[in-house]
């Protein structure tokens, strides 16, 4: 639709304000569900489904099912042609409205710009140009309905042509129709035959039941008869034949009895030869089991004195290890003492040594000095005899006449000289004699210190000595104990086996004992059963005895009934 017209009053808002744009009406097509391959398939169909389950029902005929499946299937082709247009005239309708929306954003952005040259007859002219295109849009519009319409129109015209050229001709059906009235009238026609065909055979069938009965009764009846003069016929004949065989089977019983009165004899005798055995037996059986006990007896005397003697052996072998153990630790023990004797003797002997040194050297000193003395006094000695011989050459000179004072003064110069360079080297012989004194004292303290340390070494030594003596005699201790040890498991386990072959000993004479005891036991059942059995069997002989001699007298009454028949 298009927009109104704009009266003359509101020309001048519409000058100060920028006119705002209508969209102009569109026809939209309607919508189209796409459906999958599946759903679009006709053969899968629900309609051809519910056709054939009515064609299988019997509701519909066969050319009716194939009208209406190709009547549905040209609507389904149809149906699918006018979705492809649809949808293609979808995909115009989109670029269409898409170009539109375009254009009327390139006329808001034009509308937008500030135009001041802008007039009321440039609006007017706008506004003309909108109607004109809104009608326009109209106009087209009502074409494509119309165009649309068209289509649809002229597509159902080609479907009911499609229909009426499918439709049967009347003369074609009337044809179809008679020709299967025909072949129901002939199938009519055979049902009513096999029908009487059916009754005919039942009706027989029934007479040759009611035959089958009659006759099987008859054949009852003569069944009957029959047996009946059988018996009759075999009471006849059997009554020799019954008094034969009553004959025979009193013979067979007397012999079967006479027979077992034979085998009771001899079980009686075997029975009575078996007692005497097992009496014989018991009492063969009573002296081996008193013979066992005392020899049991005698074993177990004779295992407690063996047992008695051993202990009393262990008991002397203890003692001796026992001695021996202590003579070791003696031995040991005076072992430690010598060694401590020993270390004691070095230890004094070392010390002797070191003072035999110290005297030793003490002596050396001392003979150096008697030797330094003896130097001195011949130095003395020589100083004496050279002052005699100059105070002796002084005197056999000639008197001082100023020449002696001035040798006297050059004299006494070179004294002082000498002196001083005697002082000098004595200063220089003391800082040696210091220095020897104190390297000497030194060495005299560094001697101690050794010996101080030789003597603590020793010490040590007899220590490490003493410490080693003891762990050798903890060890000695130890492997003795180890030794005691070893042997009283293996004592203890030899009496294990001793009890262990005592117990079995034991158990096994029980076990004997027992076994004699249920042969005992089994003998003496076996002797009560013989006994019962002979009893009974002597009971079973009295009474068969009775049968036979009753049997005898049927057999004596039965001959004489027979003798008497027979007359």
């Amino acid at each position: 639709m298009s927009s109104p017209e704009p009266t003359e009053d509101s020309q001048d808002e519409t000058e100060e304000e920028p006119q705002k744009y209508t969209q102009p009406l569109t026809a939209l097509p309607p919508r189209v569900v796409q459906q999958e391959e599946s759903q679009v398939e006709v053969s899968a169909s629900p309609a051809f489904q519910c056709l054939d389950e009515l064609f299988q029902d019997g509701k519909l005929t066969g050319t009716r099912l194939a009208h209406l499946k190709a009547k549905y299937t040209d609507l389904h082709e149809t149906l699918k042609k006018t979705r492809d247009n649809e949808s293609n005239l979808l995909k115009q309708a989109k670029e269409v409205q898409v170009e539109l929306e375009r254009q009327r954003i390139e006329l808001e952005k034009a509308d937008n710009l500030p135009d001041k040259t802008s007039n009321s007859e440039v609006v007017n002219i706008r506004r003309e140009i909108l109607k004109s295109v809104n009608a326009k849009d109209e106009i087209l519009d009502r074409e494509y309905q119309l165009n649309y319409k068209f289509e649809t129109l002229t597509e159902e015209k080609k479907i009911l042509e499609k229909e009426f050229a499918r439709l049967p001709k009347q003369g074609e059906t009337e044809k179809k129709i008679k020709e299967l009235q025909a072949a129901c009238d002939e199938i009519k026609k055979e049902i009513m035959q096999r029908q009487m065909e059916n009754k005919s055979l039942k009706e027989d069938l029934e007479g040759n039941n009611r035959q089958i009965v009659i006759d099987k009764k008859d054949f009852e009846k003569l069944v009957d008869e029959m047996e009946k003069f059988k018996g009759d016929l075999v009471q006849v004949n059997s009554v020799p034949n019954q008094l034969m065989k009553e004959k025979d089977k009193l013979q067979r019983q007397f012999n079967e009895i006479d027979k077992r009165q034979k085998t009771l004899d001899t079980e009686h005798e075997t029975l009575k030869d078996s007692l005497k055995f097992f009496a014989k037996k018991k009492e063969d059986l009573t002296d081996e089991k008193f013979e066992l006990e005392t020899e049991v007896e005698k074993g177990k005397s004779l295992v407690d004195q063996k047992n008695t003697e051993v202990n009393m052996i262990l008991k002397e072998i203890e003692a001796a290890k026992n001695e021996q153990a202590t003579l070791e630790g003696d031995k040991g023990t005076i072992e430690m003492g010598l060694r401590h004797i020993m270390l004691e003797k070095k230890n004094q002997h070392e010390a002797h040594a070191r003072r035999t040194r110290e005297k030793d050297r003490d002596l050396k000193t001392l003979k150096k000095a008697e030797l330094q003395v003896k130097v001195a006094e011949e130095n003395l000695l020589h100083t004496r005899s050279v002052n005699e011989k100059t105070k002796s050459q002084v005197e056999s000179l000639p008197k001082d006449d100023g020449s002696i004072s001035k040798k006297k003064a050059d004299l006494a110069k070179e004294v002082e000289m000498v002196k001083v360079s005697l002082a000098k080297h004595n200063k220089v012989t003391t800082d040696k004699h210091i220095a020897l004194e104190t390297s000497a004292a030194q060495e005299q303290a560094l001697l101690y210190e050794q010996s101080d340390l030789r003597i603590e070494v020793v010490e040590l030594n007899r220590l490490a000595a003493i410490k080693a003596d003891e762990r050798e005699q903890k060890a000695r201790d130890f492997m003795r104990a180890e030794i005691r040890f070893h042997k009283a498991e293996e004592d203890l386990q030899t009496k294990d086996l001793q009890i262990a072959d005592h117990r079995k000993k034991e158990k096994e004479m029980e076990t004997k004992l027992k076994e004699f005891a249920k042969l005992y036991d089994v003998i003496k059942n076996e002797r009560n059963k013989c006994v019962n059995l002979i009893q009974t069997s002597t009971q079973k002989a009295a009474e068969m005895k009775e049968k036979i001699k009753m049997l005898q007298n049927e057999i004596e009454i039965l001959r004489h009934t027979v003798n008497d028949k027979d007359k």
